[in-house]
């Protein structure tokens, strides 16, 4: 048959493939899909490299005593971020995304170990956390010479 594309090459079925499947845009929640004919060797090799409890309690440690600095550091300044802006964050990622209703929404969260308000209190942290760093960074004396000497320039 004349003018007939060639068919594209495609992956064997036995090969393990990943890929980004969480859709463009911001959002609090990545997906990746893994197919393929050994993904229990994959995902053996992929959690053996991060199921070090030590780094794991380690970073749950760090990411505490950074809260509770931010915290500190918010209340110094009197940064208080509005719930709002919080709220407003997690329906721009519920409605950024085909969630359907409340129960498909409820489920997405849990797969994640998250409710909506626990999501909504993750958005709060990181809105202080932005808002004390550009407060602090605003205030400091650094200048263009200062960071060029810093970064060896």
């Amino acid at each position: 048959m004349a003018g007939k594309l060639p068919r594209p090459p495609t992956t064997p079925r036995s090969d393990t493939i990943a890929a980004v499947a969480t859709a463009a845009g911001r959002g609090g929640i990545g997906i990746v899909r893994v197919s393929g004919g050994n993904l229990a060797a994959f995902a053996a090799a992929l959690l053996a490299q991060n199921l070090n409890v030590g780094t794991f309690r380690q970073n749950i440690i760090n990411q505490l005593a950074l809260t509770d600095i931010v915290n500190k550091r918010a209340a110094e300044l009197g940064i208080d971020p509005p719930d709002e802006e919080a709220q407003a964050q997690v329906e721009a990622m519920r409605s950024s995304m085909a969630f359907g209703d409340e129960e498909v929404w409820a489920e997405t969260l849990a797969t994640y170990g998250l409710s909506a308000d626990a999501l909504q209190t993750r958005y709060l942290d990181n809105l202080t956390q932005q808002a004390v760093f550009t407060a602090d960074v605003a205030r400091s004396e650094a200048g263009e010479e200062d960071v060029r000497d810093y970064i060896g320039e």
